[in-house]
This record gives C-alpha cells, sequence and structure tokens, in this order.
C-alpha cells in the first residue's frame, strides 16, 4: 500500500506538460525559420559535428530525471505490513426497513429518509463499535457487513432507498432472521436495532425474538411514523411524483405506524422501543443505553507501519541527470 506525505507536489507535473509543450511548438517554429534562410548544403557544414541523435536523448533524459525527482519530493511511503489495532465496542446490527410505505411524508422528509438521517448520527457518534446493515421489505439481505470504517458505513447508508428489494410487503422475520445469522458469526456482545413502521406482514417475528432472547440478544426496536398514517407516493423512473399507491381496489392506501408488533419485539428480548416522528427523536437515548454495555475487545488490522521511499526515486533522478551531463553532443573526428 503506498501513500504519499506531500501529495500537491504531483501540481509540478502539470508545470512539466507545459514546459514540454511549449518547448516543442518553440523548436519546430525555430527549425521552419532556419530552414527558410540556410539551405542544406551549409546546414551540414554548420553541424557537421553536432550528433543530433545524442541531443534528443539529453533532452528526453532530462525529463525523465525530472519526473523521478517530482515523484520523490511527493514523498512517496511505502505501508511495511498490517498493525493490529485494538477497540473496545460491540456488535450492532442496524435492520432498515425499505418497504414501499416507507415513503409516507407523515414524518418529512420521508420515513426512509429521516431514519437514514438517524442512523447516520448515531453511526457518528460510535468509538470502536462494529456496525452492520440489512435491509429488508418482502424480504432481508445483508447489505453491510459487520465494519469499523464508520465512513463506508455512511455511504452504503445514504445509498439506500426502496428500489433495492423488489418483493411487496414487510417482513420484519425475515430481517430478524437474516441478522442471527450474522450475530452467530461473532463473539462479541450484539444487538439489533430494528426501524420499521411496524406492518409486519408475515408475522414470525415473535416467535424469533424468543430465540433471541435464548442467545442473549437484545433486539431495541425504532418505531417511524404516526398512527393517523399517510398516503404513500409512487414515483416514475426520474423519481418524479406519479400518484400514490392504491390497492387492488383501486382505493388510497394509508400507511400507519403499528407500534404493538414493535413494542413486543422489544420487551420479549429485553430491549426498549422508541419512537422517531416530527419533533422529537430518541435515537440518543438508544446510543447511550447501547453505550453502557459491556465491551468487548475487538481486534482489526490496518496498515499504520509506511516507510519513506523517495530516496530510490531521487537517485534515479541524480543518475539520469549524471548521465544527461556526461553525455557529450559532438561526434568523435576520425
Amino acid at each position: 500500500m503506498i501513500e504519499f506525505r506531500y501529495p500537491y507536489v504531483f501540481l509540478l507535473f502539470l508545470l512539466l506538460l507545459i514546459y514540454v509543450i511549449i518547448k516543442y511548438i518553440f523548436s519546430s517554429k525555430q527549425k521552419n525559420e532556419f530552414s527558410k534562410w540556410i539551405d542544406d548544403r551549409l546546414k551540414k557544414k554548420l553541424f557537421v559535428r553536432l550528433n543530433t541523435n545524442k541531443i534528443k536523448l539529453k533532452n528526453n533524459l532530462r525529463i525523465i530525471a525530472i519526473i523521478f525527482l517530482i515523484f520523490s519530493a511527493s514523498g512517496p511511503q511505502i505501508g511495511k505490513g498490517l498493525k493490529k489495532i485494538e477497540r473496545k465496542g460491540i456488535d450492532v446490527l442496524f435492520a432498515l426497513d425499505i418497504s414501499s410505505s416507507m415513503l409516507a411524508q407523515d414524518i418529512k422528509p420521508s420515513r426512509l429518509e429521516k431514519a437514514k438521517f438517524e442512523i447516520n448520527k448515531m453511526v457518528k457518534s460510535m468509538n470502536g463499535d462494529r456496525i452492520g446493515l440489512i435491509i429488508f421489505s418482502g424480504s432481508a439481505h445483508l447489505y453491510l457487513p459487520f465494519t469499523t470504517d464508520y465512513d463506508a458505513a455512511n455511504l452504503f447508508i445514504n445509498s439506500v432507498d426502496t428500489d433495492m428489494i423488489r418483493t411487496n410487503g414487510t417482513s420484519i422475520s425475515d430481517a430478524i432472521e437474516v441478522s442471527r445469522e450474522s450475530f452467530f458469526q461473532s463473539d462479541n456482545n450484539k444487538v439489533l436495532i430494528l426501524i420499521s413502521d411496524g406492518e409486519d406482514h408475515e408475522g414470525e417475528a415473535l416467535s424469533l425474538a424468543e430465540e433471541f432472547k435464548n442467545n442473549n440478544i437484545i433486539i431495541h426496536c425504532v418505531g417511524i411514523g404516526t398512527k393517523e398514517g399517510s398516503l404513500i407516493p409512487t414515483y416514475d423512473e426520474n423519481s418524479n411524483f406519479k400518484n400514490f399507491k392504491k390497492d387492488m381496489n383501486d382505493k388510497l392506501v394509508t400507511s400507519s405506524l403499528n407500534e404493538e408488533v414493535l413494542i413486543q419485539i422489544a420487551k420479549i428480548t429485553g430491549g426498549n422501543f422508541y419512537r422517531i416522528d416530527n419533533i422529537n427523536s430518541n435515537m440518543k437515548d438508544l446510543y447511550q443505553k447501547i453505550n453502557i454495555m459491556k465491551k468487548n475487545t475487538l481486534n482489526t488490522y490496518e496498515y499504520a507501519q509506511y516507510i519513506d521511499r523517495y530516496q530510490f526515486f531521487l537517485i534515479l533522478s541524480i543518475i539520469l541527470l549524471m548521465i544527461d551531463f556526461l553525455t557529450p553532443t559532438l561526434k568523435k573526428t576520425k
């Protein structure tokens, strides 16, 4: 792995390119002017001892030497190896509902966008915890495996939309099932944060919650939406508003927050239920709850031992300049 101590030095390559272009244009123009006033016979007599091939070689050596010199000045550093980094943390897995009902706008700007915003805020507050992300609607998928790279995690979270899973419905049970498979590969303390409007269309979530309880895995549930509910907007392929969702009888569908199933899931596993609305968010309380959990020592590895390698390029530059200096441009006389 290579890093550069002074990457802005690479801007000098732009100046070098400008110099080469100007030099080429000037020499071509000078050559044409010279040909107008001096005929070929006189030219041969004037430059009979000059070795044009070696002149070109010297020019090329000079440019290559400058390239190596600029590269050396940028301070290249090569990673020597992986360094073990110890962190204190737990495994936090977010399960985010991306069903079409999450497009409802009773929570501004929409349930899904608000949920993503709150998850990002929570991730930015973490220090040492491993985080993962499951997305679910009619089925569930592990979208982001456990990581401590919070910047990458935020990019994944921001890219989530309702078109990522084409299966209709909301299967909370599938989300819990996928999280179980992820958790059982880890020996760390674990917590699942389930974020949904609670419209479970499968009904198996409570029995799975019992399994989590038996394995000492806590599920905190976050309900997003209002009991009054809202219509569900639909959009075309260019993200322009098209209409509101209708059922099979051509009636408008109203999506409301179903707290009951989420409260029951949290209660079974010893977790808490939190609500997100347009005025308040309890995600800060949720983070404090997680933060007081016992932290395990999590080992990660990253390139942390870098060694300066500018010397190699500097030596090459000096060698090329010396060859340039010692290369004669005159032909040997017989």
